[in-house]
């Protein structure tokens, strides 16, 4: 099953993950209390040095087995009873029970999912000064595939229990059935997926007990939704001409503006890259337009130049999935105010940031070629 996920968009989801994750830990060093009060402060610590190698992409793969093993053993009683006897046992019987058994398990699906993912995404720690910003990173189809796989069946055998027990006929359960079942049949082709997907966070919501099942319970949850989502469901902007992006070749962080569109820009058949000042420059713009031109970054599609904030957009706008979501909200602020915003941080750029060696990024031959003089 392919898929539209790049190594920045999975960061995403990496750091906002890790960042849940350290929010908890401060919360239980904050409440340490009682006679285990040390032994608490020692375990919050240890969290959030994961914390730390989730948001950093450093050690991720031994940290997500590490937290899966975590998990494995919290919920042990509850996977042995969910395994060894079935979900419909009266020892399972009960809301909670189930719902721990439940969470066991994606908490155990998604530290597999991230420790069997490629190393070093884009945006990760291990990833910074690649010669491809890239790196070649993909989210393995057959990965993505066992995180529906894990979903259809999570919720055909709940679906299957409910009907069992007669849940499905309640008045303050058909709906969730009916979700179920939906999400079940939708997911079965590629068409529907988009479908399921919605199907499947509506139930989630709707069954509000499993989302709001502890501190940490619903993290895993709300994480591996996001990892069931499709970004190539939100599609790059159409156009037929390329689109140029000019930079300043003596900015650190247009340079890495560049590399990060060359790393997640999946098929690399629109944008082209060259520096402000070049041959490219001059004979794409006129004289009496270039005068008046921020030295930041400047997008050409066509006839229609952008500057500023609606030059940034533009370009997130043809990376598509989470990057033109961003767009759109850029979009939704007023330009004026956007490109405040924007002065505000091209002022800061050359402080912050150190200038690079020379005006193009050293990058291997198949980018190389994405760059105009």
């Amino acid at each position: 099953m392919r898929n539209g996920w790049t190594g920045g968009q999975f960061s995403v989801v990496r750091v906002a993950l890790g960042l849940c994750f350290g929010a908890q830990g401060i919360v239980w060093l904050l409440t340490a209390a009682g006679d285990k009060a040390e032994i608490i402060v020692l375990l919050s610590l240890v969290w959030m040095v994961f914390a730390f190698a989730f948001v950093s992409g450093v050690f991720s793969r031994v940290t997500a087995v590490c937290l899966g093993v975590l998990s494995a053993g919290h919920w042990s009683q509850e996977l042995i009873a969910l395994f060894a006897h079935g979900i419909a046992v009266p020892k399972l019987d009960d809301l909670a029970a189930r719902a721990d058994a439940a969470y066991a398990l994606q908490w155990i699906v998604l530290c597999a999912v991230i420790a069997l993912l490629p190393r070093a995404p884009y945006g990760s720690w291990p990833a910074r000064g690649r010669v491809d910003p890239g790196g070649g990173w993909r989210f393995r189809p057959w990965l993505f595939v066992t995180v529906w796989v894990f979903w259809v069946a999570f919720h055909g055998l709940a679906a299957f229990v409910e009907w069992r027990r007669g849940d499905a006929f309640v008045a303050s359960h058909a709906w969730l059935f009916g979700l179920r079942v939906a999400f079940v049949l939708a997911a079965l082709s590629s068409k529907t997926r988009p479908i399921a997907w919605i199907v499947l966070v509506a139930s989630m919501i709707l069954g509000w007990r499993e989302l709001a099942h502890g501190d940490d319970g619903g993290v895993a949850t709300i994480a591996l939704l996001a990892l069931t989502f499709d970004p190539a469901w939100i599609r790059p902007r159409a156009g037929a001409a390329p689109i140029f992006v000019f930079y300043d070749g003596s900015c650190g962080l247009c340079h890495r503006v560049v590399r990060f569109a060359l790393a997640e820009d999946r098929d690399g058949s629109r944008l082209r890259f060259a520096p402000l000042g070049g041959e490219t420059f001059e004979k794409t713009i006129a004289a009496r337009e270039r005068e008046r031109l921020p030295d930041s970054i400047v997008v050409v599609e066509g006839d229609e130049l952008l500057l500023r904030s609606r030059a940034a957009a533009r370009m997130l706008a043809t990376l598509g999935g989470f990057w033109r979501v961003a767009a759109w909200a850029i979009l939704v602020v007023p330009a004026p105010l956007a490109d405040l915003v924007y002065d505000g941080i091209a002022r800061l750029r050359k402080t912050v940031f150190l200038p690079p060696k020379s005006a193009c990024p050293l990058l291997p031959a198949h980018l190389a070629q994405r760059f105009a003089p």
